[in-house]
């Protein structure tokens, strides 16, 4: 990839494995930490989780930049508000709380389900 070029991608994690999405992450987070713009449009929690993965698991020398991580997560609430951009610290948080709704499903379906089987 050329220098300053963007890389636009739609749902790269369609018909992947849950396991090869959260890799996936792993190349973005390369091609960030080399200065490559990647920008993916997804519904995966996978993937998003394993970008928080990859961040803590990069050499955070490698990561850091002028504004910080270079992997930020932009967030449309509802399709009729603003976007929000939630970034990725170094540690693979979230630099702000996440909206509820989205990477809490898999979660509290499975807490719901823990509470209906006790």
């Amino acid at each position: 990839m050329p220098d300053n070029a963007v890389l636009v991608v739609e749902q790269p994690e369609l018909h992947l494995h849950p396991q090869a999405q959260a890799r996936l992450a792993d190349v973005f987070t390369l091609a960030a930490a080399y200065k490559k713009r990647i920008v993916a449009e997804t519904h995966s929690d996978h993937l998003i989780r394993g970008l928080q993965l990859a961040v803590s698991r990069t050499n955070k020398e490698t990561m850091e930049t002028t504004t910080g991580s270079p992997v930020t997560v932009i967030y449309t609430p509802d399709g009729n508000q603003a976007i929000r951009k939630i970034g990725i610290t170094p540690e693979g948080d979230f630099s702000e709380a996440w909206p509820e709704g989205f990477l809490d499903v898999g979660y509290t379906t499975l807490l719901n389900k823990a509470r209906n089987t006790t």
